[in-house]
C-alpha cells in the first residue's frame, strides 16, 4: 500500500468539517463510551474550526464561491467590496453556530467507532491521532484541504456530497505529503499494518456521510440569525456608498 493511499484513507477521519451554513443545535444523544468521544474530538478538534475559517473568510475562499452567484456579482460590480465585508460579517456568527453544534458531530462519529471498532482498537486509534505524527497529519489536512467542490456545490444551493468531500481531500493530498517528514511516514506505514487501520478505511465512508449531513443539517432559527447578519451588513455597506455619492 502507498503512502498516497494510507494517508487518503487515514486523512479522510480527520477531514475538515468547517461549514459556511448554519449547523444543527446540539442534540441529546445516546451514550456513547468516553474513549470513541475522545477519539472523535481527536481527529475533529474544536481549535480546527478557527483555522479553517481563517481559509474561508480571512483567505477569501468563501468569498470567491460568492461571487459566483450572477446577482451577487452584480451587486459587487456597483458596490466593490460588498462580498469581502459580508463575509467577514457573517464569520463570527458562523463560527459560534459550529463551535456550539461540534459535540453533535462527535457524538455520531463516537456512535460509529464503539459499533465498528473494539475498545482496544479505538485506543490504538487515539494512540495514533493523538500522537505527534497524528496530531501534524490532522493539522496538514485542515491546511491543505480544498473547499471549492463544497463551496461550488453550496453556491448553487445544494446539499455538500461526500463527493465533494474526497475531492477536496484528494487536491490537497500532494501538499501533505510533500510535508510529511520521514518519521511522519513511518508512522502512518506502521499503523496502516495494524487491522484497526483496516477496519477505519471500511467505516470510512459511513464517517464521510455522517460528516456531510452534519454539515448540510440547519435550524431555522439559525438560518434566521444567519440571514439577519447578511441583509444588515449589505444594507449598512450600500448605505455607507451611496451617502459618498
Amino acid at each position: 500500500m502507498t503512502i498516497a493511499i494510507c494517508l487518503f484513507i487515514t486523512a479522510l477521519a480527520g477531514a475538515p468539517v468547517a461549514s459556511a451554513t448554519a449547523p444543527l443545535a446540539a442534540e441529546t444523544a445516546p451514550t456513547v463510551s468516553p474513549a470513541a468521544l475522545k477519539l472523535a474530538a481527536t481527529t475533529n478538534p474544536a481549535e480546527g474550526i478557527t483555522s479553517e475559517s481563517d481559509r474561508l473568510f480571512t483567505g477569501g475562499e468563501l468569498a470567491e464561491s460568492m461571487r459566483a452567484d450572477p446577482e451577487m456579482a452584480e451587486t459587487e460590480r456597483e458596490y466593490p467590496g460588498l462580498i469581502d465585508h459580508i463575509a467577514a460579517q457573517m464569520r463570527p456568527t458562523i463560527e459560534r453556530q459550529v463551535m456550539a453544534s461540534l459535540p453533535t458531530l462527535w457524538n455520531r462519529l463516537a456512535r460509529i467507532y464503539d459499533a465498528n471498532l473494539t475498545p482496544a482498537e479505538i485506543d490504538q486509534a487515539q494512540r495514533y491521532y493523538g500522537s505527534s505524527a497524528g496530531s501534524r497529519l490532522i493539522r496538514a489536512v485542515s491546511r491543505h484541504f480544498d473547499y471549492k467542490p463544497m463551496l461550488s456545490e453550496s453556491a448553487q444551493d445544494e446539499d455538500v456530497s461526500t463527493t465533494s468531500m474526497r475531492q477536496g481531500l484528494a487536491a490537497g493530498m500532494p501538499a501533505i505529503i510533500a510535508q510529511m517528514s520521514s518519521e511522519d511516514q513511518a508512522a502512518l506505514m506502521a499503523f496502516a499494518r495494524t487491522p484497526t487501520f483496516t477496519k477505519i478505511q471500511k467505516i470510512n465512508p459511513e464517517i464521510a456521510r455522517v460528516k456531510a449531513a452534519w454539515v448540510n443539517e440547519s435550524t431555522p432559527e439559525a438560518d434566521a440569525e444567519l440571514e439577519a447578519v447578511v441583509t444588515k451588513a449589505a444594507e449598512e455597506f450600500i448605505a455607507q456608498k451611496e451617502a459618498k455619492k
